[in-house]
């Protein structure tokens, strides 16, 4: 007989379109439906279709309205300050909207049915636990541990006023997780450094470490014509790092590509891009805004780069571009969590100097672009296909009772 999973997700693995976290937990969770009968508790996509497609998995569906997708009010400075100096965040307003609207479902759930895992997928719905009933073994996986997040963020902050303001939003973060981080016995976080980090801040708590996973097979190397000048980007634009990555690569690493290099094209590709970001459309520089197809855009360029300053966990923007057999030029902390060689996968650079030295050596010379894109791919099916990554997945689950 199999045993059964409840899964808590605030993303939704069969929306229409998928983004990272998305993706992730599709390969995890019709992987783990060979193994148990899967409930998945999650959000409402646009479209309706998500049971349907989700039965067709093998997967039961419970889909409530996500209490966040038109909430878009913005606080006076005034009250940000009350917010930041009480501990009162807008990110713990979200976490207990999120966890709130996600917890409007479980009495259908759990009324007729006994499980024997719990799998909360995120932090940011970790409060749902004390929702739950007590017996079920839980699991906890981060999509991020947002206290090195926001750490990152610190460290990346210029003006002083701004960094005070992190470093305080950074302490309550951290009270948050800790408390967090010492309700769970077991969890699962993405990189090393969140791991060392995570058993620091939890002695007791069993971490452990499992990178994101890619299939090779939907990430193919394209036959589409690559244009040598282009530049590309690829993210969630509303998302501060990447946002930040954008403006930082405009401001401070194009100009030194363009004296060298003048018709060079840089792409900003991904959804939501803020105005600020928009207003540097140019002639230079192109912002497309969402895409049919992500592969599509990364296959035409002629170089991938990942310029991050802050942020935290592991990008699978760079996977996409690996598993696509594209040259990337990135921060450490952009490549944090991937177990690259440097000048063999990827080219590693940390200042806007050295970054735009790289972009121009890989942009005159497409022998380097075609070796180094050929080594990220084998990586990808090395260590990051999703058939090597669920195998870990799976021993988790198996100490869990799950087999």
């Amino acid at each position: 007989m199999k045993r059964k999973i409840l899964v808590i997700s605030p993303y939704n693995p069969f929306a229409p379109i998928l983004g990272a976290a998305e993706k992730g937990l599709y390969y995890r969770i019709k992987n783990l439906a060979t193994l148990a009968d899967v409930t998945l508790l999650s959000f409402a996509e646009p479209n309706g279709q998500g049971k349907k497609i989700a039965a067709d998995h093998g997967v039961t569906a419970h889909l409530v309205s996500n209490p966040l997708r038109n909430a878009a009010t913005v606080p006076s400075r005034l009250a940000r300050l009350r917010r930041l100096l009480t501990g009162r965040l807008e990110l713990f307003q979200n976490i207990h909207a999120l966890t709130s609207g996600l917890a409007s479902g479980l009495p259908v759930i759990l009324k007729d049915q006994r499980f024997d895992l719990i799998h909360i997928d995120d932090v940011i719905i970790a409060p749902i636990s004390r929702h739950l009933p007590r017996e079920p073994k839980k699991l906890l996986f981060f999509h991020n541990l947002m206290t090195l997040q926001h750490r990152n963020y610190c460290r990346a902050k210029r003006e002083i006023q701004k960094e005070l303001a992190a470093r305080i939003e950074l302490f309550w973060v951290y009270l948050f997780e800790k408390r967090i981080l010492r309700e769970f016995p077991n969890v699962v976080v993405l990189t090393d450094v969140e791991k060392k980090k995570a058993a620091f801040m939890s002695p007791a708590t069993n971490v452990v470490q499992i990178p994101l996973e890619i299939d090779p097979e939907e990430y193919r190397p394209s036959s589409l014509p690559t244009d040598a000048r282009r530049v590309t980007l690829s993210g969630t634009m509303s998302y501060e790092p990447n946002h930040e990555a954008a403006l930082h690569f405009i401001r401070d690493v194009l100009p030194g590509i363009r004296s060298r290099i003048d018709d060079v094209k840089f792409y900003v590709v991904g959804k939501s891009p803020r105005d600020e970001l928009l207003r540097l459309h140019d002639g230079h520089v192109v912002i497309t805004g969402k895409v049919d197809d992500i592969r599509e855009s990364l296959s035409r360029a002629g170089v991938v780069v990942a310029p991050i300053l802050s942020g935290g966990g592991m990008r699978f923007k760079i996977l996409e571009s690996f598993a696509l057999s594209k040259a990337v030029v990135s921060t450490s902390l952009g490549a944090e969590g991937i177990d690259y060689t440097d000048g063999k996968d990827i080219m590693i650079a940390d200042t806007a100097q050295a970054f735009a030295d790289s972009v121009c050596m890989l942009l005159e010379n497409r022998g380097e672009c075609e070796r180094l894109g050929r080594n990220a791919r084998l990586l990808i099916e090395e260590r990051y296909a999703v058939p090597q990554v669920w195998a870990r997945w799976r021993q988790v689950y198996s100490e869990l009772g799950i087999s």
